[in-house]
C-alpha cells in the first residue's frame, strides 16, 4: 500500500519540519511535523533522522509497539507514512510521537486520515498527556492540508482486550467514537481492530481561540479544555 501525500504538488522540499506549540490543560507542548514522502536535497539525511527517532522509542526495555529502525525504514521506503510527528511537554520530560496515513482503509474509493503508531515516553509523567496534544496536532495538520475530510480516524488493536478497552475509553474522552461497520468496510474479518473516529471542527475559530503565528514563524494554538 502507498499512503497519499497531503502537501501541495508544487512543493519541492519537505526536509524541514513544521514547528509549533499547542497549549492544553495548562501545559505548553512543542511539536515537529514532517510531511512525507520527503523531498529535497537533504532527503537521505532527513529520512535517516526519522528512522532513528521513530525507531528508537523504548518502553520498559522494548521498542514501543515493536517498531524498530528496520520497520520504520521499510515503511518509509514503501510509502506508508503521510506524516510523522513528535510532541514534547515544554517544561517536562514527557513526549509522544506518531504517524498519519492518508489511505482508503474503508474501501470507499476515497482516502481517510488515520492516526497510527502512538507512543508516549515519560520520565516525568504529567496530568496533561502529550498524546492528547499530539492528537490535536494531527487534527490541525489534517484540517490545514485537506479540504473535504469530516473525520480523523484511528485503530485500536484488540489483541489484549483489557488494554484495548482502556485505550478505547481514553480516546473516547478525547472525542473519538467507535465507527459502525456500515460506515467503514475495512477488511477485518477477525475483528482484530476497533475503529474510531472524531469529527473535525472546520468552523472558523473565535478570536479567543484564534491560531497565532508569533515572531520566528512558530504556529501557536490555544486549546481550551
Amino acid at each position: 500500500m502507498v499512503a497519499q501525500s497531503i502537501y501541495d504538488a508544487k512543493t519541492l522540499d519537505t526536509t524541514k519540519p513544521i514547528h509549533g506549540t499547542v497549549e492544553m490543560d495548562q501545559h505548553e507542548f512543542e511539536y515537529e511535523v514532517y510531511l512525507l514522502p520527503i523531498l529535497g536535497a537533504e532527503k537521505t539525511a532527513t529520512e535517516h533522522d526519522l528512522v532513528n527517532r521513530l525507531g528508537s522509542r523504548m518502553q520498559n526495555g522494548k521498542h514501543c509497539l515493536d517498531i524498530d529502525e528496520a520497520v520504520v525504514s521499510r515503511n518509509i521506503e514503501n510509502g506508508e507514512y503521510t506524516a510523522i510527528a513528535f510532541v514534547k511537554n515544554k517544561n517536562h520530560d514527557d513526549v509522544a510521537s506518531g504517524t498519519l496515513q492518508y489511505y482508503d482503509w474503508c474501501d470507499t474509493g476515497k482516502p481517510q486520515m488515520w492516526i497510527n503508531d502512538l507512543c508516549r515516553i515519560s520520565n516525568s509523567k504529567q496530568s496533561a498527556s502529550p498524546v492528547k496534544a499530539l492528537l490535536k496536532v494531527f487534527e490541525i495538520v489534517t484540517k490545514k492540508n485537506t479540504k473535504r475530510l469530516r473525520y480523523i480516524n484511528l485503530m485500536v488493536d484488540n489483541e489484549n482486550p483489557e488494554q484495548a478497552q482502556i485505550l478505547i475509553n481514553i480516546y473516547g474522552k478525547y472525542g473519538f467514537e467507535i465507527i459502525k461497520k456500515k460506515d467503514c468496510a475495512m477488511d477485518d474479518p477477525d475483528s482484530e481492530y476497533t475503529l474510531m473516529r472524531k469529527r473535525l471542527d472546520r468552523t472558523s475559530p473565535s478570536k479567543s481561540r484564534k491560531s497565532r503565528t508569533p515572531k520566528g514563524g512558530y504556529r501557536k494554538t490555544r486549546i481550551n479544555k
